[in-house]
């Protein structure tokens, strides 16, 4: 049974020595709220990036199916075929190839102009207009615009690589923006109908993939494998498929970056230990003193474990506040870097994690100076000068 009496002292005792070695007390906080605020920072962060690429891959594929093939283009007439597989709402052919635009590395993605607005779900049109049935001109990503210096109007020579047929010019009818998390980054992008880069490939009536849209989510599987059994070559891609790949990646960079975090609390855990092995050396006749009138070694034990757990509770308060500015630090740096702007996603769970990690990393590493310091025989405690 604890005695609470004892337990008041401990707390007292330990809160007047943090009192009396501000300096001393204030680093080690420090040293435990940087650790804990990286941790939470980073957990935010990538969990904000997680929902933010699912919210971007739901509105770019939607409830839907990529059927491509690695080896060969498909025949676009496939797409009618899938049309009449149940549960199957809508499917059309596109083509996406790396080709170049003025001579600058891009990428040329083809689709029926009617199916723009429901595929380019991340694009927005800022001049001119969207492709129209029959159009011979094309679209250009903003960053791509500006650094061709090119206007509405505008023609540009593209092509489609070694596969193409050469090289075609074709007016600009618009400029989009594209969001750049699911979309294209920071490469250059140029946007046609279909028929103009079949043509550009040489390949009429070819498509490098079918965009398959369901009715549900929940039939995405039972499409998935109708449309297998009908093309037993071809590579079909879910979203879920696409989000475990996406989350593989993600663990990767969130483990290697947590694992940089670690070592804040690694350094917070020596500076605990060096302080509490600190308090001991200058408490020495004190623990004689407490063990000549009665104390345990479980209350000596208790007095400066108090004392680094309350430098552990400090710590990580401070680190879980220091944690929620320092994400959106984070955020603005990410934003600045790669242009993608990830909120980051506060949870209980999360702080109560860091705040848990700092009172383990707090008592534990107090723990073995504190015990030997509560093992001093009280003789040898009241000869130390």
């Amino acid at each position: 049974m604890v005695n609470v009496n004892v337990v008041k002292y401990a707390v007292k005792f330990a809160w007047s020595d943090i009192l009396t070695r501000k300096m001393r007390s204030t680093l080690t906080v420090l040293g435990i709220a940087v650790g804990v605020a990286l941790l939470i920072a980073l957990m935010s962060v990538s969990l904000g990036m997680r929902s933010e690429i699912e919210t971007k891959l739901e509105e770019y594929l939607g409830v839907g199916i990529l059927v491509s093939s690695n080896e060969t283009l498909l025949p676009e007439s496939i797409s009618l075929k899938i049309l009449k597989i149940p549960y199957v709402r809508d499917a059309y052919p596109l083509i996406l190839v790396f080709g170049s635009v003025e001579e600058r590395p891009a990428v040329i993605i083809g689709l029926p102009p009617e199916k723009q607005d429901e595929y380019l779900t991340v694009a927005e049109v800022l001049e001119g207009r969207e492709l129209n049935p029959g159009d011979k001109g094309v679209l250009l990503e903003e960053k791509l615009a500006k650094r061709l210096n090119v206007k509405v109007g505008d023609k540009v020579t593209v092509s489609a690589g070694l596969a193409g047929r050469g090289k075609d010019s074709y007016p600009v009818v618009g400029i989009v923006k594209m969001e750049s998390l699911i979309g294209f980054g920071e490469m250059n992008v140029l946007i046609m109908p279909i028929k103009l880069a079949q043509d550009l490939l040489g390949r009429p009536s070819y498509a490098s993939q079918i965009q398959v849209k369901v009715v549900n989510r929940r039939y995405v599987d039972v499409v998935a494998r109708t449309i297998k059994k009908l093309y037993p070559h071809a590579t079909i891609t879910t979203p879920e498929e696409i989000m475990r790949r996406i989350n593989r990646i993600l663990n990767i960079i969130n483990t290697a970056l947590i694992s940089i975090a670690s070592i804040s609390m690694i350094v917070a855990s020596l500076s605990v230990m060096n302080t509490i092995m600190m308090v001991v050396r200058e408490r020495i006749r004190e623990i004689g003193i407490l063990k000549a009138i009665g104390a345990t070694r479980g209350h000596v034990l208790m007095i400066f474990l108090s004392e680094a757990l309350l430098l552990s509770i400090m710590g990580g308060l401070l680190g879980a506040f220091s944690g929620a500015v320092g994400s959106y630090l984070l955020q603005e740096l990410i934003s600045r870097l790669t242009n993608v702007r990830v909120p980051p996603i506060f949870r209980l769970d999360i702080i109560g994690e860091g705040m848990l990690i700092a009172l383990i990393v707090g008592v534990s590493s107090g723990f073995y100076p504190s015990w030997k310091g509560a093992s001093i025989r009280p003789i040898e405690a009241l000869r130390y000068e």
